[in-house]
């Protein structure tokens, strides 16, 4: 857990483990005994409102890259899908009666991102360590270690690491506009970013927000609770 002081709100930033099963009941009990004004995600908005709108059909495809990680996390426990941390996180939004915000850049935001920092060296550096990722990350001990120790692999390349470099900038920002309305902020985020966000969370003010993010995040605030 980290805490974020920006002006008069205090931001509790709680890392979670996307998939995990057990990261669903951590998280309520955090949302249910931090008396939050409103609960902060690393998803996008598209995924907040697939996350609202989920049926028993639920028929997603993982990529190769998704279904390695799945494998490979669930040597520590059980794996689902949608994130139990994303589902406790929006049950206990609701429990509370508190507003659910996602800080994650949106899908066309993030697209555009993606091609503007990821190039074809990065594309083929991927597929490479792809083949590659069992047998480096067979000596983890921990959840936690395996988590950041993909992450340290899949973004070796430089397109990958700015690409996350650039979504840890988006939600850092967007955290400091939600804490000019409310004082009191739980932010559950995956714990690979955990880090990044705060370090700019920490260092930056809010005046530095680029235009998109000042938009983004002024209709995130604005709009009206699906």
């Amino acid at each position: 857990m980290r805490t974020v002081r920006r002006g008069n709100s205090v931001i509790t930033v709680i890392p979670v483990i996307r998939g995990l099963v057990t990261e669903g009941e951590r998280v309520l009990g955090v949302a249910r005994g931090s008396d939050p004004q409103a609960i902060a995600v690393s998803i996008s908005r598209e995924e907040l409102s697939a996350l609202r709108n989920l049926g028993d059909d639920i028929d997603y495809e993982m990529s190769e890259i998704e279904t390695i990680f799945s494998d490979l996390l669930g040597r520590y426990g059980e794996v689902t899908l949608p994130p139990p941390c994303f589902s406790a996180a929006l049950q206990a939004a609701e429990e509370i009666g508190v507003p659910l915000l996602p800080i994650d850049m949106n899908e066309e935001l993030y697209s555009v991102t993606y091609v503007t920092v990821v190039g074809t060296l990065d594309l083929f550096k991927e597929s490479l360590s792809v083949k590659r990722l069992r047998r480096k990350l067979s000596g983890c001990e921990s959840p936690q270690e395996f988590v950041l120790k993909w992450d340290s692999l899949i973004n070796k390349s430089k397109g990958f690491s700015r690409l996350s470099s650039e979504r840890e900038r988006h939600m850092a920002g967007v955290l400091a506009r939600i804490a000019r309305r409310y004082e009191r902020v739980v932010a559950f985020i995956e714990l690979e970013r955990i880090d990044g966000v705060c370090w700019r969370l920490e260092n930056s003010s809010s005046a530095n927000l680029d235009q998109r993010r000042e938009e983004e995040a002024g209709q995130l605030l604005n709009a009206p609770p699906e």
